[in-house]
Parts: structure tokens; C-alpha cells; sequence
């Protein structure tokens, strides 16, 4: 499962988990988070992270997804249900909770 932190580091040239980004896209049958891309936008949006020309940014990353034949799932009420149990249990942030119970629903690691 391919979540935010991964696709920063592949994104974030000085990032210094940038190799292990790099491994993890090497790998067969990944999925994508449904709730990774909607980080990335907020993250985007508030500033935490900037982005001098998205639509090029936008187009490298479908570009990336494309090539690695990444899997993309769409969100579903299971995942949100899942993802309160996280929450309230391991005390999880909002997207860190999404993560862990998509990927335990789609078993994913």
C-alpha cells in the first residue's frame, strides 16, 4: 500500500528517504491509497509542502501510477468504519487511521 510519506520522499528530491520511495515503486502489485492523493492536495493547499508548476506535477505523478501499473481504489464506507476503530484504538491521526484500515481491509501492507 502506497501511502503519502512514500510518494513525498519519491517526490521531495532531498528527501532523505528518497531511496527507500524509490525501492518501494519497484515492487510488484502496488495499490495506491484512495486518501494519499487527497493528502497530497491538502498538503499542497495549506502550504506544508510547495509545488512551482502542479500541472506538471500532476502529469509526472499519473505518469509514475501508469508506469508501475499501480492500483487505484476508490474509497469505501468499510475503510471509514475500519478506520474509527484505528483511531479511537492506536490513536491515529485522521489519514494515518485511513491508511491502516484500508490496508487492513484490502490486506495490504
Amino acid at each position: 500500500m502506497i501511502e503519502t510519506y512514500v510518494l513525498l520522499s519519491v517526490i521531495k528530491s532531498g528527501d532523505p528517504l528518497r531511496k527507500y520511495g524509490i525501492r518501494v515503486f519497484e515492487e510488484k502489485n502496488l495499490t495506491l491509497s484512495p486518501y494519499s492523493l487527497v493528502e497530497l492536495s491538502i498538503l499542497r493547499r495549506s502550504r506544508k509542502i510547495e509545488v512551482e508548476n502542479y500541472d506538471e506535477f500532476a502529469s509526472s505523478l499519473s505518469d509514475l501510477i501508469a508506469s508501475k501499473e499501480v492500483r487505484l481504489i476508490g474509497d469505501k464506507p468499510s475503510y471509514h468504519r475500519q478506520a474509527f476503530l484505528f483511531e479511537k484504538r492506536l490513536h491515529l491521526t485522521f489519514f494515518e487511521s485511513l491508511q491502516v484500515g484500508v490496508a487492513k481491509i484490502e490486506g495490504r501492507h
